[in-house]
């Protein structure tokens, strides 16, 4: 559902993951980030190689950041 809202350019501004822990809901937003990010992904599949994908895989991107919720409510 996200490549087809990517591939359409029609993917929306903002999305809420939910589920219990450990279903991937960080490391699904992670790879949405690079898929928007990363300037070398070939079919909205990123590089996994370049600055911005490292950024991002490393917590310091600038334009991409985690927020708890549990903490944050």
């Amino acid at each position: 559902t996200l490549l087809n809202g990517l591939r359409s350019g029609r993917l929306a501004h903002a999305l809420l993951l939910t589920g219990p822990r450990g279903t991937g809901k960080t490391s699904t937003a992670r790879i949405l980030a690079k898929s928007v990010r990363c300037p070398n992904a070939k079919d909205f599949t990123p590089c996994n190689q370049c600055s911005e994908c490292e950024d991002i895989t490393l917590g310091r991107a600038l334009n991409v950041m985690e927020i708890d919720g549990a903490s944050h409510n």
